[in-house]
């Protein structure tokens, strides 16, 4: 017997693969039986190599995308996203990179590690401010949904990893922890 998750996630998938953009809504675990499976954006985000905006179940966004926040690592799924949300950073009024857990480069940018993202940003016609993100006692997802709350962000833009099997079963955590914990619309892409 198919289970009504499974159908409802390959639909979705089908119809997000031949899309620019899903929009999806977060899950939203106090809400009544929906037949929606709490891992439903990732399968969505991983299976039809689409971005996604995820909208998060409570709060009003009266605007999207005029104030963006871009989590960078360096890695792939990272600038997958960026240029998933080229169309938002090019009309954004304000744009921030700020750097986490970024991968070690030696590319010669000097100690900003996102001053090569904001030097391709400037190509496009975007201006970005940089920073970098040093996980004290809380961590780093955490201190990153405070900072879209202190600079009235409106938009995070970040990669999404997945379930992936041993030895990477680590990798997954903070796309997991933004999407059970976000206060803004998210735009990842895998």
């Amino acid at each position: 017997m198919v289970r009504r998750d499974s159908a409802l996630a390959r639909s979705v998938i089908q119809a997000a693969s031949y899309s620019d953009l899903a929009v999806l809504g977060q899950y939203d675990p106090g809400a009544q039986e929906t037949g929606v499976p709490i891992d439903f954006v990732e399968q969505v985000l991983i299976h039809s190599g689409r971005p996604a905006l995820v909208v998060p179940f409570i709060g009003e966004f009266p605007t999207i995308g005029q104030r963006v926040m871009i989590a960078w690592n360096g890695g792939r799924e990272a600038t997958r996203a960026v240029h998933d949300a080229l169309p938002f950073l090019v009309a954004a009024e304000s744009v921030s990179i700020v750097a986490v857990n970024v991968f070690d480069e030696d590319d010669g940018a000097g100690s900003d590690p996102c001053a090569r993202l904001a030097d391709h940003l400037a190509a496009h016609g975007v201006t970005a401010r940089t920073a970098q993100l040093v996980p004290e006692e809380v961590g780093a997802m955490d201190m990153l949904l405070s900072r879209c709350a202190d600079e009235g962000t409106d938009l995070l833009v970040m990669g999404a990893h997945g379930h992936y099997g041993f030895p990477h079963m680590l990798r997954g955590s903070a796309t997991r922890h933004i999407l059970r914990h976000m206060t803004v619309p998210v735009l990842m892409s895998h």
